[in-house]
């Protein structure tokens, strides 16, 4: 006598399911109680301040190798000086 061995992929798709849909609700639970404070109070005047370093930033780049920093002081070229001196006659 010899038993035919019925087919349980339904069953085997239920708890694939169920798994998936059990590491779902863990995972947004989990991720609902951390603290996603991406904003602060003042954001727009930090957003100011920001703006003011990168444009300081942008200025000083457009100078080129005329002006630089090194050992904390400030060297500027010879050209810059210059430019200022003529300037102020």
């Amino acid at each position: 006598m010899t038993t035919k061995r019925q087919s349980r992929w339904g069953v085997g798709l239920v708890v694939v399911f169920a798994l998936f849909v059990a590491v779902m609700l863990g995972i947004t639970g989990f991720l609902m109680t951390q603290d996603a404070n991406l904003v602060t109070d003042s954001y727009y005047e930090k957003e100011l301040r920001y703006q003011e370093r990168i444009q300081a930033m942008e200025r000083t780049r457009a100078l080129g190798a005329l002006a630089g920093v090194t050992n904390g002081q400030v060297e500027i070229a010879k050209e810059v000086l210059q430019m200022v001196y003529e300037n102020l006659k």
